[in-house]
């Protein structure tokens, strides 16, 4: 595509040569060649609303490009925003299993515990149950102690 400085100087030269090869005819030739002059300024009027449409769209792609820029700091913003955000889970996140790993430590220590009291407890009602049946076995000597103790 060709540049708007390139278009516009070909139209400008174009239309200076027409106007000096209809300058070099005497008047009566002059009135001969109104149609090339029509046309010059028919030349005329449609490079200058080419020129003006371009600058339209000129303006408009400026616009459109601060547009952009514009919701590119937007976003840029958001993201900075949105990277802080998940910096600050992170390192809740990361306090958080560590504390979630100390109480996964001390259930465990607890289970141990608990483990070791249920056997010392399974120990102590075999104790009891021992005790139980030696103090039985005491009382029932007692008993016949006493019963064949009263002669004496």
């Amino acid at each position: 595509m060709e540049s708007l400085t390139y278009v516009l100087e070909s139209l400008v030269i174009k239309t200076i040569k027409a106007l000096k090869r209809l300058l070099r005819y005497d008047i009566d030739m002059l009135l001969d060649q109104v149609d090339d002059f029509s046309a010059i300024v028919e030349d005329h009027r449609l490079a200058s609303w080419s020129m003006r449409l371009h600058e339209e769209l000129h303006n408009l792609a400026f616009i459109e490009e601060e547009a952009v820029t514009h919701r590119m700091k937007v976003l840029e913003d958001e993201l900075k925003v949105l990277s802080k955000k998940k910096e600050e889970l992170h390192l809740s996140n990361k306090d958080e299993i560590a504390i979630l790993l100390a109480k996964r430590r001390n259930l465990a220590r607890l289970e141990v515990k608990t483990k070791d009291l249920g056997e010392g407890l399974k120990k102590i009602i075999e104790d009891l149950v021992t005790t139980k049946k030696y103090k039985r076995a005491l009382e029932d000597m007692q008993t016949m102690a006493l019963d064949a103790a009263p002669d004496v």
